[in-house]
């Protein structure tokens, strides 16, 4: 049986994230907290296990913001799947609730279902805390899974750059305690367990971060620098194939110097793509300045195989 992966991160930080995702009629409470108004139609509340429900217009903006950055990769893009967003609501209501992100969470956890369950057990998780309202979009929620800052596997990053995704739901849920600390909890469902998809439109042969014109709000320099072959577009499992064990990467600026590549690793897991390269390029990039990425003997289908690409960050967006 294949393996997928099940991504999950904390992002404790002087931020909010708001959030939801479902239509609850039944249960809806109209916005209380003016504060939060701007996220959602109904307000989440794990004090009844109301979930609560995130506008249109949120969900538009975290799907508009992946599907430009899937743009600069050439990846195709995504699709919203309203019909599935009761699994990723009750996962963020859930965390929310519990403070504690689980893809697996105990069936005694508060606010616990069926649906939250498999909203966490299929989805990226994010957590974080404020002492103070401070405004922070769904779309540097998308940011951070992509950089996916202290997650040695990458898997945030892979998932949303995999080739072979085609929708995604989004929740979110805000909630503040007694001393007015905000905690807040997102959800993006980017797999499915039971129909995972095999086949992408994709017509390119890699996915590397960065790539091309990057914007600098999606990079972070001391973070890992990552790469994956796309065999097969009509077999997303055709990829597992691929080795990685004597490959070698460099990196050049467009002057001929060389920068110091260091903690190459690489692994055939299933987050996304099931092949991955990733290495620390040092702290020297420098803003408008081209570098280019060669990647030497790559194993794929017994053959050896030499890769190249180049990218510029961009310091105006």
């Amino acid at each position: 049986m294949k393996i997928l992966f099940k991504s999950m991160v904390a992002l404790i930080a002087i931020i909010t994230f708001s959030c939801s995702n479902t239509n609850n009629p039944q249960n809806c409470q109209k916005i209380l907290d003016p504060q939060l108004a701007i996220f959602y139609d109904c307000q989440p509340n794990p004090s009844n296990c109301t979930e609560g429900s995130v506008t249109a217009a949120e969900k538009t903006k975290v799907l508009n913001r992946l599907n430009q950055i899937r743009t600069i990769h050439g990846l195709p893009k995504v699709t919203y799947n309203f019909a599935e967003d009761n699994l990723v609501q009750k996962a963020a209501l859930l965390t929310l609730a519990n403070k504690v992100m689980t893809h697996q969470p105990s069936s005694v956890a508060h606010c616990f279902s069926d649906d939250a369950y498999n909203g966490c057990d299929q989805s990226n998780l994010w957590l974080g805390t404020a002492s103070a309202i401070y405004q922070f979009s769904s779309e540097q929620m998308v940011d951070s899974w992509l950089i996916d800052k202290d997650v040695l596997s990458l898997g945030h990053r892979r998932w949303m750059l995999n080739p072979y995704l085609s929708k995604i739901s989004f929740g979110r849920a805000d909630g503040f305690d007694a001393s007015t600390k905000l905690t807040c909890a997102g959800v993006i469902k980017i797999f499915d367990r039971k129909n995972q998809e095999i086949k992408t439109s994709f017509s390119g042969n890699y996915v590397a971060y960065p790539v091309n014109e990057y914007p600098k709000s999606l990079f972070n320099s001391k973070w890992y620098y990552s790469f994956s072959v796309v065999i097969d577009p009509n077999n997303l499992w055709a990829s597992q194939s691929v080795d990685y064990s004597s490959a070698s990467v460099t990196m050049v600026d467009e002057g001929g110097t060389a920068l110091s590549v260091s903690g190459i690793k690489y692994d055939n897991e299933g987050y996304g793509v099931p092949n991955s390269l990733q290495w620390l390029g040092g702290s020297s990039i420098q803003e408008s300045v081209k570098y280019n990425v060669t990647i030497k003997n790559v194993i794929v289908n017994g053959i050896s195989k030499n890769y190249s690409y180049w990218f510029k960050i961009n310091p105006t967006n």
